[in-house]
């Protein structure tokens, strides 16, 4: 389950971890009840409730994407 502070819905449907990103990158759905989607929604804070643990989390609509491979480099 992921929370937000705004009373938002949302749902984390998958996960797998992204060798060349070094992170753990999940897919999922938040419910915005007619909010525009814009910068100040996304820089919002966002928490997934892992086994009972609140983590927190960075929302995005583009795909993650390291096209230098930086990150594989060091």
């Amino acid at each position: 389950r992921c929370h937000q502070r705004q009373p938002y819905q949302a749902m984390a449907i998958t996960a797998a971890i992204g060798h060349s990103l070094r992170a753990v990158v999940a897919l999922g759905f938040v419910k915005t009840n007619g909010a525009a989607v814009n910068a100040g929604f996304l820089e919002s804070k966002f928490e997934l409730d892992i086994g009972g643990e609140r983590v927190p989390v960075r929302a995005s609509l583009k795909a993650p994407y390291d096209p230098s491979a930086q990150n594989l480099k060091g």
